[in-house]
């Protein structure tokens, strides 16, 4: 061998535990990603009696009689029945089987909020369907009414026929939207807590993919409802029926995988927690960002790509993840499963449509035009991420970038930074815009046509709009839909709750922020002038400028300079928004006390400076511990504000 030979695997060995500070390093990251994972990991042995109750929730439900449901008769506001084009009428019958999934089953589940989520598969018999269901809402409807039927036994059921088991009482039952939307609810039943953790159960639909409603007929380019004015595809709607069809196949894909590698399931948990400390809070809709059933299928990816194993250490499992991400923008290019290579079998079910498409470059080109992030399950026909917006999913990537960053110090601070502290949406950008918003005729017509609720069509629509408008001022536009309620859950007796304001958080450029002109094309060309003109409306004009060049412009010298943003964005929102849907008289920015004199700060400087000494020579008899230390909270006075305070 020639002295000039690369080292072995062996010798490769010896040089890192020769390195004292790699192996350090590595231990330290060991010690607190096991120290992290003993604090947040269900013990699942103490929610044994859980099983007896799930046992006793499959008896109560095999025991409803078959019956013909419609909405009149169940009158339960909170499910929402929309009669799209005909009436709905429901043949009801138990479901056909019920199976345990999501973390509650891989083990994966973390008790952040000190509630223990237990997910179960209601699949729904092929007896409620006609092969046409799958159009105009008919199986929403048909959906929703069969979680009316389920509420309202299970509302009065609190024990069981069995005489071997005793459920825990429901203490109530309520309804949250499926991965943020309300077309689509789950049902929720409350037990008792068990040693102060809250325990809830999610019955959650689903189809078997093989039913009776064909894939090849929810393909993304096929239209599907019933829209005046027509419309030429519908993808939006029949991936939410696809989704449902697919979830058993997508949880038997995980469990293959959880079953063989610890380190998989110890990964899925850190970048859940990851997730869970850079969420808003529940009363924020964020419905469009990456959630953690999506995090789980991108390891998941990994791991059928090659870019993981299953011995892969689940600390290095993390970072490649967190790398994936970082470095990959599926709002560019989409993101498919592989076939699977000899050896990689998974479950597999009698449920199991059995027919995996290849995406082409045609089918691929199909989704990207119909979403703006592409990431396909392993059947290749459902797209995974169909409700993350590109601004969620570039938020996400720029989170990942900031902790790929921080990592590789391998410091007690760098880890604390990442997995232990809280990310909050309202330490992220430079200016906040508070739009308040209602459901009317538009937001209707918005959500009609985006095949969506109003909770996520109508923030994406505020967020197009007021990016385009500010252009290059910003780097990122964020929009935040936020409910009157603390919480995204209603009863079964209620209405659903709908956002009443949509936040914008904005991170500036500070060269062209606060710009007084906006150049738009030349006079000579008539087309994109018009474009403009549409857009802008009656704050288009035509100017002259110094240069000799006479274009379309947009002029902001009637405000002050640090409320440029906050006014183009009171403009713009009324151009393109009915009055009773986006109140733009009534839009509030976190700017808006700021004026431009940068020395109005120094008096309170000074006034501050002078309360320190106050406060720091009070003796014992004012106050009797003394006070060391006196910090400014205001970004104004911590100089880090994007305008000078007043």
């Amino acid at each position: 061998m020639s002295k000039y030979a690369l080292p072995t695997t062996d010798e490769m060995r010896q040089l890192h535990a020769a390195d004292q500070s790699s192996v350090f390093q590595s231990n330290f990251i060991k010690l607190q990603v096991d120290q992290l994972l003993e604090e947040v990991t269900v013990d699942y042995t103490a929610f044994s009696s859980v099983n007896a109750t799930l046992f006793a929730l499959k008896e109560a439900m095999d025991a409803i009689p078959a019956q013909q449901v419609t909405s009149e008769a169940l009158n339960l506001p909170g499910l929402v029945v929309r009669h799209h084009h005909k009436q709905v009428v429901l043949p009801f019958h138990p479901p056909a089987r019920l199976d345990v999934v999501g973390s509650y089953s891989l083990r994966h589940g973390t008790l952040l909020d000190h509630t223990l989520t237990i997910d179960v598969a209601i699949q729904l018999p092929d007896a409620c369907f006609v092969p046409k269901d799958f159009t105009n809402y008919r199986y929403h409807d048909k959906r929703s009414l069969y979680l009316g039927v389920l509420a309202s036994h299970l509302q009065t059921a609190t024990t069981t026929s069995s005489k071997s088991c005793k459920p825990a009482p429901w203490t109530r039952l309520s309804l949250v939207p499926f991965a943020g939307d309300a077309s689509k609810p789950i049902l929720r039943l409350h037990l008792a807590p068990i040693k102060k953790t809250q325990v809830v159960v999610q019955l959650i639909p689903v189809l078997s993919f093989q039913c009776k409603f064909p894939p090849s007929k929810l393909h993304p380019g096929k239209s599907n409802l019933r829209h005046d004015p027509p419309l030429d595809a519908t993808p939006v709607y029949n991936n939410a029926v696809l989704e449902d069809m697919a979830l058993l196949s997508h949880f038997r894909a995980l469990h293959a995988v959880a079953a063989q590698s610890e380190s998989f399931v110890q990964a899925c948990i850190l970048v859940k927690v990851w997730l869970r400390q850079r969420q808003p809070s529940s009363s924020a809709a964020a419905s469009d960002s990456v959630n953690g059933f999506q995090a789980t299928m991108l390891m998941l990816y990994l791991i059928r790509s090659g870019k993981l194993s299953y011995s892969t250490p689940v600390d290095a499992m993390v970072k490649i993840w967190l790398h994936f991400v970082a470095t990959t923008d599926l709002t560019a290019t989409p993101l498919s499963f592989p076939p699977l290579k000899p050896g990689q079998d998974e479950e597999h079910d009698e449920n199991d449509h059995g027919v995996v498409v290849v995406p082409t470059p045609t089918g691929l080109s199909a989704f990207q035009q119909a979403f703006d992030v592409v990431f396909l399950d392993p059947s290749g026909r459902v797209n995974v991420c169909s409700r993350v917006s590109k601004s969620g999913w570039l938020e996400i990537q720029w989170l990942a970038q900031q902790s790929i960053s921080i990592l590789p110090k391998a410091t007690a601070d760098a880890f604390h930074q990442v997995f232990l502290q809280r990310h909050s949406f309202w330490a992220r950008f430079d200016e906040y815009i508070w739009v308040p918003v209602s459901t009317s005729s538009t937001t209707s017509t918005i959500s009609s046509r985006l095949q969506t609720t109003a909770d996520l069509a109508l923030p994406q629509e505020v967020q197009h709009v007021v990016a385009k408008a500010l252009g290059d001022r910003v780097h990122r536009v964020r929009p935040l839909g936020i409910l009157p309620t603390p919480s995204s859950s209603w009863l079964v007796t209620e209405s659903p709750p709908t956002i009443h304001k949509v936040v914008l958080g904005l991170g500036l450029n500070p060269e062209n922020a606060h710009r007084i002109v906006d150049k738009g094309p030349e006079a000579d060309n008539k087309a994109d002038a018009a474009t403009f003109r549409a857009f802008w409306k009656s704050k288009a004009e035509l100017r002259r400028f110094k240069d000799g060049s006479i274009v379309e412009a947009v002029v902001w010298d009637d405000v002050p300079t640090s409320q440029i943003v906050s006014q183009i964005v009171r403009t713009i929102l009324p151009f393109h928004f009915d009055q009773s849907s986006v109140h733009g008289d009534a839009i509030v920015s976190s700017n808006d006390t700021w004026n431009d004199d940068a020395y109005s700060v120094a008096p309170l400087l000074r006034a501050w400076a002078t309360l320190q000494s106050n406060v720091r020579s009070l003796d014992e008899s004012v106050l009797p511990l003394k006070v060391s230390d006196l910090q400014l909270l205001a970004p104004g006075l911590r100089r880090t504000s994007a305008a000078p305070p007043t």
